[in-house]
């Protein structure tokens, strides 16, 4: 016959088992989390690396083209009006039809923008289309004031 402390040890271990089986199944539910999360900060950073390296490339291919940019704006530049020409490396981007679109401003006023794309046409890659804030078409349009 059993005891009554053969039962309460009894009791004990089991209740010691459930208390075992559920710690292993808390771990393993952490470790499949951690392992989730890791899986996951992997993908948004090799996503991030691609970004950095595709930005790279387009940022490379404006300046390949900043000669032709040069050109297409001054060729509006009735009066000498540009000086200087910068473009903004931080807002080039991928254009949704294909190519890179990029933006700039002259003489150092960034009020005096411009933006375009550079695409792939049958004679290679190229400017393919520009256009220039309302202030910078207004001092095209206006004689010069330098002698």
């Amino acid at each position: 016959m059993i005891n009554d402390d053969e039962i309460l040890r009894r009791i004990d271990e089991r209740n010691h088992q459930r208390k075992k089986r559920w710690l292993l199944a808390l771990s393993v539910i952490f470790v499949v989390f951690l392992i989730s999360v890791g899986i996951g900060v992997k993908i948004v950073s090799d996503k991030q690396q691609a970004e950095r390296v595709e930005h790279t490339k387009m940022v490379k291919i404006v300046e390949e083209h900043k000669g032709e940019i040069e050109d297409w704006v001054c060729e509006d530049d009735k009066h000498n009006f540009v000086k200087k020409i910068t473009i903004d490396q931080s807002r080039t981007e991928h254009n949704p039809m294909g190519g890179v679109n990029f933006y700039g401003y002259v003489n150092g006023d960034e009020s005096l923008g411009f933006n375009g794309t550079i695409g792939k046409g049958s004679s290679g890659i190229h400017v393919g289309s520009m256009g220039f804030r309302k202030k910078l078409s207004d001092n095209f349009a206006l004689p010069s004031t330098e002698e």
